[in-house]
């Protein structure tokens, strides 16, 4: 019965979490759809941490877009900008990418909220908890050092498992011994 509360309040936990994020998205969206249309834009400053803090929350990461201006006597310069730190500037280019930014938060915060609901999802939780561990940490899922670290945890944590699953009692006492003792 333990075990049903804790998976119940981790599934509250992540439906709440991403629910909020879903909806904070919309929020910052719709806000930035409305002012920067108008000459309020620079209102937006206010909001760039927020909506950077969501656009991290979601697994993206901010693009950089590359500009070139005249500045005069057949000179130009050149540079990258950043969308989000922009959120206040109406070049098409701009305003393009942090609604693209915007859009791809809602559909991982989506995709998040619906992952709640499936079986599966939590099945692969929990077998590949070693690897999402490991994720989690951000280490690189390129490396040879991440690749054997998740051979090793997962071989461990199977062997764990299924060996808490049919020694459940004779386990339980040694920790209690174990805890006893200290």
């Amino acid at each position: 019965m333990t075990y049903l509360w804790i998976f119940l309040a981790i599934f509250l936990f992540r439906f709440m979490l991403n629910s909020s994020y879903l909806l904070k998205t919309y929020y910052y969206r719709y806000k930035y759809i409305m002012y920067i249309g108008t000459n309020q834009g620079y209102l937006l400053n206010q909001y760039v941490e927020p909506v950077k803090s969501l656009i991290k929350s979601a697994g993206l990461s901010d693009s950089v877009i590359p500009y070139t201006e005249p500045i005069g006597y057949n000179n130009v310069v050149q540079g990258m900008a950043s969308p989000i730190e922009n959120l206040s500037n109406n070049r098409e280019d701009i305003v393009h990418a942090n609604l693209s930014l915007f859009d791809k938060a809602i559909g991982a915060f989506k995709k998040r909220v619906f992952e709640c609901f499936s079986p599966l999802y939590w099945i692969t939780a929990i077998l590949f908890a070693p690897r999402n561990l490991l994720l989690y940490l951000g280490l690189d899922s390129d490396k040879v050092g991440f690749k054997l670290c998740n051979i090793v945890f997962t071989l461990i944590w199977w062997v764990l498992g299924t060996s808490f699953v049919f020694y459940k009692d004779k386990l339980l006492v040694l920790i209690d011994r174990l805890l006893n003792q200290l």
